[in-house]
């Protein structure tokens, strides 16, 4: 029975997640015009749980300060859910993989794509 309510509530917790993800990816889409999101963490790997937040690394070419940019990019977006969010510029990921971190390493090597900006053909 106890397992039986366990998964009940992390079914509920995965597809509330689902939702929520759908939903403040368009608002990060429409608003703050990333070049790229990037899903990771718990809804990724599937170890899901009734405290599960969403995790994003956003890349986005701005000038803005790394303090600042989470408060500009979700300005706002109502959340539902609490979110962890990174905000970085390409060249700061590229920094970041080229002195081998292996939080971002991670992020880009078993994290999903949600949003990536088309590029235009020239």
């Amino acid at each position: 029975m106890k397992a039986k309510m366990e998964l009940a509530i992390v079914t509920q917790r995965k597809e509330a997640l689902e939702q929520e993800l759908n939903r403040i990816v368009a608002t990060l889409v429409e608003k703050y015009q990333p070049e790229k999101i990037i899903l990771f963490g718990s809804l990724v790997t599937g170890r899901i749980h009734e405290w599960s937040d969403i995790d994003l690394l956003i890349i986005k070419e701005t000038t803005t300060r790394r303090v600042y940019r989470r408060a500009e990019a979700l300005k706002g977006a109502k959340r539902n859910i609490p979110m962890d969010v990174i905000i970085l510029t390409p060249s700061e990921v590229k920094f970041l993989s080229d002195e081998n971190s292996l939080f971002i390493k991670d992020i880009l090597e078993k994290g999903s794509v949600v949003y990536e900006k088309e590029k235009p053909m020239v």
